[in-house]
């Protein structure tokens, strides 16, 4: 069984529809983190036991501050899921991941470039939670989180998407964004402020990084740093 399988949703019901009935491997609680405000409505499949639906009150939190706030809500489980609202599994795929997560003997996380991905509480002890100050409201986050986990030599199990679609038949990769002309125009501002904050936590940008610890200051690489006005800035 799934303890627990989060999807953020700003938009794309249909999608976010689409997800949940590719479902076909128990889940006993489905946590939706309504980001949009939406009016959500949909059907589920009877493998469900359980659905939650978190509206945060203010403001959106985010990709990855919606990770945090899947695992920080339920910390006695030992693995969560989560899969961005334009995720499709494909028929027995589910399968296959929960067997490798319940296999697993240390820390692990399964993910499909960080569209979808499953960690378990070992993995969240030695590496952290997804860094939402410095990668808000995403992109980068997970490459920060990759290379956190290659610090730690903890296992990093790529999947690609292989046993999903992302996005759909007329778009590939992040529908979310590009459905919207707001949400798009947000995050091309958003998305270069994330890219300074990765050259300054790890010395260069993705794949040529120089620092071994966060900001080269020799922190444990679950350290992250409150940026208010970064944050501010960065919002949808």
């Amino acid at each position: 069984m799934i303890p627990i399988l989060m999807i953020p949703v700003l938009n794309r019901q249909d999608l976010m529809q689409r997800l949940i009935l590719s479902i076909d491997h128990p889940v006993q609680i489905l946590l939706i983190v309504n980001n949009g405000e939406l009016d959500l409505k949909f059907d589920r499949p009877d493998v469900i036991e359980r659905v939650v639906i978190f509206t945060p009150p203010l403001s959106p939190i985010g990709y990855g501050g919606a990770i945090n706030y899947a695992i920080t809500q339920t910390p006695q489980h030992r693995w969560w899921m989560w899969a961005s609202n334009d995720v499709e599994f494909h028929p027995g795929y589910l399968d296959t991941v929960v067997r490798q997560m319940d296999e697993a003997t240390g820390p692990r996380i399964i993910t499909g470039g960080f569209t979808w991905a499953a960690a378990n509480a070992e993995l969240i002890e030695q590496v952290g939670l997804v860094d939402d100050w410095s990668f808000f409201p995403i992109y980068f986050d997970d490459n920060d989180y990759y290379y956190r986990c290659q610090l730690a030599k903890v296992e990093w199990i790529e999947d690609g998407e292989m046993g999903t679609t992302h996005g759909d038949e007329r778009d590939h990769g992040s529908v979310t964004i590009r459905s919207d002309q707001a949400v798009n125009a947000a995050n091309n501002r958003s998305y270069v402020l994330n890219a300074q904050a990765y050259v300054a936590k790890w010395g260069g940008p993705p794949g040529n990084e120089r620092f071994t610890t966060p900001w080269n200051e020799g922190h444990p690489l679950w350290v992250t740093r409150p940026d208010m006005a970064g944050r501010t800035r960065r919002r949808w």
